[in-house]
């Protein structure tokens, strides 16, 4: 079976239903954000602010590759499906599953979050970025799991249902 990756807008419950995930199905979840952290031993705060997100999105690229390989659930950052090369492997090396939320629900979510740098934006500039991953997120997956009022378990349950029939 294909590794299983979750994409969505920050907020949207990636890491956290990849965990629970990961415990109902027994497979380990990996935090793509986290396994870039590690392998360059700082935040990605620091990447971006001294290499650049060219040479972010690269180390992401590679990253994810490196999963499409394993048996493992994979939380993505919100970013990336900005890059087609990383749609290209979501859309054939992954099971993708899109964790749809609305604005308005992350920006309740989000309010008075200081730890994601693009949400410190203007509301239209946030709105924006928002906007221009909707289609981007749509063009990779494989299905799509609406988060607003759902419950934690309502989600895992979508999303393994979603997973057990392939």
């Amino acid at each position: 079976m294909k590794p299983i990756a979750l994409i969505g807008f920050m907020g949207s419950g990636k890491t956290t239903v990849g965990q629970m995930l990961a415990q109902e199905v027994s497979k380990p979840c990996v935090d793509l954000d986290e396994a870039i952290e590690t392998r360059e031993g700082r935040p990605i705060t620091d990447i971006f602010a001294t290499e650049g997100e060219d040479y972010f999105r690269q180390l992401e690229y590679n990253v994810l590759q490196e999963f499409a390989r394993e048996d493992v659930i994979v939380a993505t950052g919100g970013g990336i499906v900005k890059e087609e090369a990383n749609r290209k492997v979501l859309r054939h090396d992954f099971l993708t599953v899109w964790l749809h939320i609305s604005y308005e629900t992350v920006a309740k979510r989000l309010e008075g979050d200081t730890t994601r740098p693009l949400w410190q934006q203007p509301e239209h500039v946030k709105r924006a970025l928002y906007d221009s991953r909707l289609s981007l997120y749509e063009s990779c997956a494989e299905t799509i799991v609406e988060v607003d009022h759902k419950s934690l378990p309502t989600l895992i349950k979508e999303v393994k249902r979603y997973i057990t029939v392939i």
